[in-house]
């Protein structure tokens, strides 16, 4: 008699789980925890992952590309990452937030459906900066405004500004340009113009950088510890630097329901985006022209994901833009 194997740890976590589960119908559930042991054991066999609480967007976004190369349905997938929220919503103190569909697409150059999401706008105000700034030096703070510089002048991720090192900064200092490589995943290499602001920081902090080493990342952190401290203290200041004005500007509608988004560092790339198009079509660029330039200084390689930072049709950035 040949015995057959167990589920693996995590799977067995996942059953758990969803034994205690209570919401939904009993159908419903079956159907999510049917979704979400796929899932589980793609993680386990792909990624050796062993504790649900360390799920996080790489593992999901790995699942999706997977799904999609075996021609799975658009919709058999967007049913899947809904029981995989559903089911994170049920496990305590996970280490990490599973992104919306449309920040997925947006952070990893993804097209999840026959659309791209629009997820709203993102844009923190100058108001709201300038609040950022001032709290950050108030209490001491500078690495923070430092790494803002980044995002907001030259539209780095955040995972791509906090790992920022000594030879990129040389070599912007010495090109002009600054050159992203590796630093976050699915991120592509690509150079680009290194911002006045982004000049002034780099040449007042090199000195302090040891060779081969990291501007904002201390001794042996590694870079997710490193980013995860700059999102919690961004976390903890949102309250104190969200105005009026930015609410009205993040509020967006969708089913007929308002929704707002947060203060968040990605939002910065929004402003980055926003203020880059507009420069680059008052200087003579034409719409679709800029949009090209724009999204290779991003990183991606649709123009589509570039209507989901300015709007479709530029609508954040100036009325009628896409008729210029």
């Amino acid at each position: 008699m040949i015995n057959k194997p167990g589920p693996s740890p995590i799977e067995a976590q996942t059953i758990k789980i969803f034994k205690h589960i209570r919401t939904n119908s009993y159908k419903s559930r079956a159907r999510y925890m049917s979704s979400v042991l796929n899932f589980i054991r793609f993680c386990f066999m792909k990624h050796r992952l062993e504790n649900i609480r360390n799920i996080n967007d790489e593992h999901v976004v790995a699942y999706i590309i997977a799904r999609q190369a075996n021609h799975i349905a658009e919709k058999t997938i967007s049913n899947d990452l809904s029981a995989i929220r559903f089911f994170m919503n049920h496990v305590s103190n996970p280490r990490y937030i599973i992104s919306s569909n449309a920040e997925l697409e947006e952070f990893y150059d993804l097209t999840i459906g026959n659309n791209p999401l629009n997820p709203g706008n993102r844009a923190w105000t100058d108001s709201e900066y300038d609040a950022f700034v001032q709290n950050c030096i108030k209490m001491g703070s500078n690495n923070p405004i430092d790494v803002s510089i980044l995002c907001k002048t030259m539209g780095l991720r955040i995972t791509e500004a906090v790992a920022s090192s000594r030879v990129q900064a040389e070599y912007a200092l010495r090109t002009g340009l600054y050159q992203v490589k590796q630093e976050a995943k699915n991120g592509r290499w690509r150079k680009i113009p290194l911002s006045a602001e982004a000049k002034e920081m780099f040449t007042r902090r090199l000195n302090d950088v040891p060779r081969g080493g990291h501007i904002f990342i201390k001794g042996n952190q590694k870079t997710h510890q490193a980013v995860n401290e700059y999102e919690q203290f961004l976390h903890r200041l949102s309250d104190r630097i969200t105005t009026e004005e930015g609410i009205l500007l993040r509020t967006y509608m969708k089913s007929s329901k308002n929704y707002i988004n947060n203060i968040t560092w990605h939002g910065l790339r929004y402003c980055y985006t926003q203020n880059r198009m507009q420069e680059l079509i008052q200087t003579g660029f034409s719409y679709s022209a800029a949009q090209q330039i724009v999204s290779n200084e991003l990183g991606h390689n649709r123009l589509s994901v570039v209507e989901t930072y300015i709007g479709k049709n530029g609508a954040y950035l100036f009325k009628n833009i896409g008729d210029q």
